[in-house]
């Protein structure tokens, strides 16, 4: 009984890294593939907040 309850943990335990590195492979490949449009996509999310962030920052400026 405690033989087998320790061979079911073991195999759950495969069985979730079995999972989890399937998961991470697959996770992997994605951001491999999207990391370019993903850096692109930070970089003009950027510049845009820059810019709203300048504009706002100059109206405050000017009201002074």
């Amino acid at each position: 009984m405690t033989g087998y309850f320790m061979m079911d943990i073991w195999l759950s335990r495969l069985t979730m890294m079995f999972v989890f590195g399937i998961f991470v492979t697959i996770l992997w490949r994605i951001i491999r593939i999207w990391f370019r449009g993903f850096l692109a996509w930070i970089v003009i999310m950027g510049i845009g907040y820059g810019i709203v962030y300048m504009f706002v920052y100059i109206r405050q400026f000017s009201d002074m």
